[in-house]
This record gives structure tokens, C-alpha cells and sequence, in this order.
């Protein structure tokens, strides 16, 4: 994990503390984002995991927030680029296991809310320069038919430089871009996280989490190392040794990647390239 000193707000970890334990910046920011007014927000929650049967893959999503109107809305800060449409699946499969928690059985589709899922990106996810992509379903046929199924997704770009937003939505994209806040909201969120990164509390917490995942790689990476160099001194050459010494940083990879770890951590705790852990979490 990186040291405390060097995390922005482009960090998952940071992004969502900060908007949890200040309401009322998530609050504004989804106003300005979406250009509504939200009076209050009911729920505000980190970490929110969602699992529907066992086989099924489970979600962990990043900010869940509801407001006083019902609507819902899901905050992911993406750091990292995803392949072969990695991101996009994503937010189908999220809006999926959002819409089963909120149908209960028995309950009429029209109970179905509002619901939001907003990525804020740190690159372009379509390469065409905008600050902002929005979807909704719509017909092929009649392009300005909009299905009126209650879901958006929407995905911004902090390196996007054509469409009209707000100031304050500019601010905010700038300040993900560069670490640097400009005025307005943006300086409003900069303070935010430079009040939480002096909580010496709140420091100790993130450095006992790092170091325990950092037992936690080395344990298993021993571990694995020791059965690959016993295999490789059962064969008899040095190839069988480094075959299980990258066995262990493969299966490290994969773990990690379950524990929700992004991708530049996974590849500086186990040396792989970026590549082969796209891959790998792609197989799994």
C-alpha cells in the first residue's frame, strides 16, 4: 500500500473516507454532478458489500449513499484502466446486485428507485475527450426514446477537456487530475483530506491495515515459494524453482484482487506486470 504521506484523493481508500465522514461534500457533490437538489442524505456507507448465492460473484462498492427522495447512488473512484471492457461489465453486473437489494420479494417491479452509478476516472475511458459520459437505455430505432427504467450510469473523466459542466464540477475533476484544487468545491474537498491525513488516529489506522496485508503477501508468498522450490529440487533444475516462486506472485495477485486492492499495489507486492494481473483476475 502506499505511504500515508503520498495518498490523494485518486486513491480509493482516501476517496471514500472522506466523502463517508463528510455527508454533507457527498451530499454536494452528487448535487453539482447531477444538477439536482438533495435535501438530506439518508445513508452514507463505505465498503458496502452486496452477494446474492453463494456461486455468484460478490460486489464491494466504493461510496453507497440514498437520499430523502429514494434515490440511491453508487460513487467509484477508478484509478486504473481496465482491459477488454473490463469497467463497463462492471457497471452492468453493479446495477444488477444494487437493484436485487433494493426489490424485496413480492414487491412490484415499480418499486425499483432512482439509481446512480458514477465513476470518477483518472483516465479517458472512451478517448474522445469528454468530461463527462452519461447512459441511459435507448432505442435503436428512435434515438430520443429513453427507457424509462430509473438507472444512469455515468462515467467522468478528470482528464477530459470539452463539455459544458459547472465550475464547481470542473474544480472537482482538475483537482482528481492533479492534486491540486483550484478554489470552490474543489477547495473545500483538498481541505477535507488534508484535515484527515493530520488525524494521527486515523494514520495509525491505515498503517496497521498496510502492514497486515503486508504479513499477510509475505505468509503466502513463503509459503508458496516453499512448495515451488520443493517441486523444483524434485526435478532436479532451477527452472522448477522459479516456476514456483511465480506461481506464488500469481496466486498473491489473485488474492489480493479479491481483497479489493488496485492495480498498481498488486503489481509492486508481487513484481508481475500489469498484463499478466488483468489476466489473471480476468481467468478468475
Amino acid at each position: 500500500m502506499k505511504p500515508w504521506d503520498e495518498l490523494t484523493i485518486r486513491d480509493n481508500y482516501l476517496f471514500k473516507k472522506v466523502l463517508s465522514l463528510n455527508e454533507d461534500l457527498c451530499r454536494r457533490l452528487l448535487e453539482r454532478v447531477l444538477g439536482i437538489t438533495i435535501a438530506k442524505m439518508d445513508i452514507v456507507q463505505t465498503e458496502l458489500g452486496l452477494e446474492s448465492d453463494y456461486k455468484a460473484k460478490s460486489v464491494r462498492l466504493d461510496v453507497y449513499a440514498e437520499d430523502d427522495c429514494g434515490r440511491v447512488y453508487d460513487i467509484e473512484m477508478q484509478a486504473a484502466d481496465m482491459a477488454d471492457d473490463q469497467l463497463f461489465l462492471r457497471t452492468r453486473y453493479y446495477q444488477a446486485m444494487i437493484d436485487q437489494g433494493l426489490l424485496e420479494k413480492g414487491q412490484a417491479y415499480s418499486s425499483l428507485r432512482e439509481s446512480y452509478i458514477i465513476f470518477v476516472c483518472a483516465f479517458d475511458p472512451f478517448n474522445l475527450g469528454l468530461r463527462r459520459y452519461t447512459f441511459r437505455n435507448r432505442c435503436d430505432e428512435r434515438t430520443e426514446l429513453a427507457l424509462p427504467d430509473r438507472a444512469v450510469r455515468i462515467f467522468l473523466n478528470a482528464k477530459g477537456t470539452l463539455g459544458e459542466e459547472s465550475e464547481d464540477v470542473r474544480g472537482f475533476l482538475g483537482y482528481v487530475n492533479t492534486n491540486t484544487a483550484a478554489g470552490g468545491f474543489a477547495a473545500e474537498l483538498a481541505g477535507a483530506v488534508k484535515s484527515f491525513k493530520e488525524n494521527s488516529e486515523e494514520r495509525g489506522v491505515y498503517m496497521s491495515l498496510a502492514m497486515e496485508i503486508q504479513e499477510y503477501i509475505e505468509k503466502e508468498k513463503n509459503s508458496w515459494r516453499a512448495e515451488g522450490r520443493a517441486e523444483g529440487r524434485a526435478e532436479g533444475h532451477a527452472e522448477g524453482r522459479a516456476e514456483g516462486e511465480a506461481q506464488a506472485n500469481r496466486k498473491v495477485a489473485i488474492r489480493l484482487q479479491k481483497l479489493g486492492l488496485g492495480m498498481e499495489q498488486i503489481v509492486e507486492a508481487t513484481g508481475l506486470s500489469a498484463e499478466e494481473v488483468r489476466k489473471l483476475c480476468q481467468e478468475k
